[in-house]
């Protein structure tokens, strides 16, 4: 087995970009909402948590689960994925999954007019060549005029492994994504993230949570032995 230790009292360490571990942190509501507002820089009062399961129309068609989808009380609907294995295609991935989100939540007869709006963050945590930026922001604009924008779609790409200019706010999230070492909660004491970093230590020591990141780390090592082997 692969984990990292605590330093400070040898508890099992499980970063926030494990799979298990980022579904199982961004379902707490609470912990979401900051993230959002912070992210977002709107004000988030309440979400709602919808299915995450992208159902085949056709035999032939792909089936997606995602991580994250939450409905905003204006009927914003909302996807946050981790992506931790390096996907050059991110951005048709990303268009795929919103509009299977359109498709599902607007139903034969509705007016164009209820049509809602809807945004997908993509948290990546590998280097890609397209997104050099920590935070980059995709939407609508008009070619001649690109101030003459339309909100209804919006795509974000936040790469951890770049740098930029963001708010003291979303910085901090992205500290504790690139957290590699320890939930030190001295250090978050008197943090405004002390909620966050707290439920991230206890599911460092959740046994399903513990076993998802294990095998993530060996499905991994297997990836990257096999791609070394190709080459």
């Amino acid at each position: 087995m692969t984990k990292t230790k605590i330093k400070d009292n040898n508890d099992y360490f499980v970063p926030a970009t494990s799979d298990g571990c980022f579904r199982s942190f961004f379902h707490k509501k609470n912990i979401l909402i900051q993230f959002l507002t912070d992210l977002l820089n709107i004000p988030i009062v309440d979400l709602f948590y919808l299915d995450t399961t992208m159902q085949k129309e056709y035999d032939k068609n792909k089936e997606s689960r995602l991580d994250v989808i939450v409905e905003l009380k204006d009927k914003t609907k909302i996807n946050v994925e981790m992506q931790n294995c390096r996907d050059l295609n991110m951005m048709n991935r990303s268009l795929f999954y919103v509009a299977k989100m359109i498709n599902r939540s607007f139903e034969e007869g509705n007016n164009y007019a209820t049509l809602a709006n809807y945004i997908v963050i993509n948290i990546l945590n590998y280097k890609d060549p397209k997104y050099k930026n920590l935070k980059t922001c995709y939407m609508l604009t008009n070619e001649e005029n690109p101030q003459d924008k339309i909100d209804k779609l919006k795509i974000y790409m936040i790469a951890l492994k770049e740098e930029g200019k963001i708010n003291k706010k979303l910085r901090e999230w992205i500290e504790i994504f690139r957290e590699e070492e320890s939930w030190n909660m001295e250090k978050y004491d008197e943090h405004r993230l002390k909620e966050a970093v707290a439920e991230l230590k206890r599911l460092s020591r959740d046994p399903e949570v513990m076993y998802e990141y294990d095998k993530e780390q060996k499905e991994r090592i297997e990836r990257e032995s096999l791609i070394s082997y190709m080459e």
